[in-house]
C-alpha cells in the first residue's frame, strides 16, 4: 500500500503484484490478492509492453481480464485504465498494436516508462480525475466499545474436526459485520473487540494456546496471548 499525491488530492494504491492464469481458482497467491481488489474503486494495469521475453502483451492483458471475470462479476465491473509500460524498450509496431487494441475496447490507456520516469504525470493526473468521478469510498470508523457488552456470552466455542476453535453465535455476526479486514482501524477495533466481548477470555478457558487455530464464520486467525 502506498499514498498518491495529485496536486491537492491523495488516494491509496495498493500494488497487487503475481496475479497469474488460474489465480480465480487459487494458482499461485492469486486468489489471496483477487480478494484485495475487490475492495478497489478503479484499476490500473500496467502492461509489459517491450515483448523482450516473448511475450504477447495483449494476450498478458486479457488473461488478468479473464481471471477479474472469473472471479465476480462485481470485480469485472470496476473501472479501470491501462498503463503501457517499458516504452522506452518497445518495437515501436508492438506498443502502438497495444495501443491502439485498448483503445479500441473503449478504454483510457497511457503509454509510460516506470523505469525511465515517462508519461507518469498523464497517468496520475488520469488517476485522480477518474477517482474524483467515482463514489466516496466506503469509510470503516471506529466504534465505541460499549455497545459490546450486550454480545457477552452471546457465542460459544466448540472444537471442529481439524482442532481447531470454532467460534460462533448472534456476536460473531454482528463483530464481522462491523470490520473490514484490510483497513488497520478497522483491525484495531475488532482485536479490541474480541477482548471487551469475551471471547478471548472464553478461548482461553476452552484450552486456546498460542498458536492454536480460531475460526470465526470464513475467518481464520491464529491465537496470540
Amino acid at each position: 500500500l502506498g499514498v498518491m499525491y495529485v496536486r491537492d488530492s491523495a488516494f491509496v494504491i495498493a500494488d497487487i503484484p503475481g496475479l497469474i492464469e488460474g489465480a480465480h481458482e487459487g494458482a499461485g497467491l492469486g486468489d489471496e490478492f483477487l480478494r484485495h481488489i475487490e475492495r478497489t474503486r478503479l484499476l490500473l494495469h500496467v502492461v509489459d509492453v517491450s515483448t523482450w521475453s516473448g511475450n504477447d502483451p495483449l494476450n498478458d492483458f486479457d488473461c488478468i481480464e479473464n481471471e477479474l471475470k472469473q472471479r465476480s462479476d462485481a470485480l469485472y465491473a470496476l473501472p479501470r485504465i491501462v498503463a503501457a509500460n517499458k516504452i522506452e524498450i518497445a518495437e515501436e509496431s508492438a506498443r502502438e498494436a497495444f495501443i491502439d487494441a485498448i483503445k479500441a475496447r473503449g478504454l483510457e490507456v497511457f503509454p509510460i516508462s516506470a523505469a525511465a520516469h515517462m508519461g507518469l504525470g498523464p497517468l496520475s493526473n488520469a488517476l485522480a480525475r477518474r477517482l474524483a468521478e467515482l463514489p466516496p469510498p466506503t469509510r470503516y470508523l471506529e466504534e465505541t466499545l460499549d455497545d459490546l457488552e450486550e454480545d457477552k456470552g452471546a457465542f460459544s466455542i466448540s472444537r471442529g474436526p481439524d482442532a481447531a476453535y470454532i467460534v460462533s453465535g448472534p456476536a460473531i455476526v454482528r463483530l464481522l459485520n462491523r470490520v473490514n479486514p484490510d483497513d488497520a482501524d478497522s483491525m484495531r477495533y475488532f482485536q479490541q473487540a474480541l477482548i471487551k466481548s469475551g471471547i478471548v477470555e472464553a478461548l482461553r478457558e476452552a484450552g486456546a494456546k498460542e498458536g492454536d487455530s480460531v475460526q470465526m464464520l470464513e475467518w481464520e486467525f491464529v491465537f496470540v496471548e
